[in-house]
């Protein structure tokens, strides 16, 4: 992959970068350095090639902007975001398990990711990366854009996950200019 702007070059999967129909699965999880993650950071990391390379790119200090530039290359065609069990606080590694009771799938994955964080309790403002992508023009985001919702009413399956520790921080993404 030719390197574009905060992706400097990172090794991709040929397999997941040319898929002709990529489809993502994740539970909904708390995030030290995003806040949460649903499908499409489930995919985008998923698509780095190597350890040491997904490791660098958690801690960089642009990963929402990273991962916004990933997803030109990189995007799920379909995601589900199994909430029927999440995990919260401590995550992606060491959160505790919650049961939601809820699960989210769509054709548009920012729209399901970011159903997927206010059901969480999370506005997708906070999420740094679904901002970026929806303002790329990649999907639509909930509720701002009018999302058609079959099944339960969206108010009914709100349950707020504590946020990892770093909540404040992994919250402030936006990248100061001089």
């Amino acid at each position: 992959m030719a390197p574009s702007a905060g992706i400097r070059g990172l090794p991709l999967s040929r397999t997941l970068a040319e898929a002709p129909f990529l489809v993502s699965i994740a539970h909904p999880k708390t995030h030290v350095n995003v806040v949460m993650t649903g499908g499409i950071k489930n995919v985008l990391i998923g698509a780095i090639r190597g350890y040491a390379n997904r490791r660098r790119m958690h801690a960089a200090g642009r990963i929402h902007h990273t991962l916004a530039a990933l997803a030109r290359h990189v995007y799920p065609d379909f995601t589900v975001v199994d909430g029927t069990i999440g995990m919260q606080g401590g995550g992606p590694v060491r959160g505790t398990p919650i049961r939601s009771g809820w699960t989210v799938s769509s054709f548009d994955a920012l729209a399901a990711d970011t159903l997927a964080a206010y059901l969480m309790g999370f506005s997708s403002r906070d999420v740094g990366y679904l901002h970026l992508i929806g303002a790329a023009g990649l999907g639509r985001t909930f509720p701002d854009d009018g999302i058609e919702i079959l099944g339960e009413k969206t108010g009914d399956c709100i349950l707020p996950y504590t946020p990892h520790r770093t909540f404040p921080k992994a919250r402030d993404w936006k990248v100061k200019r001089s």
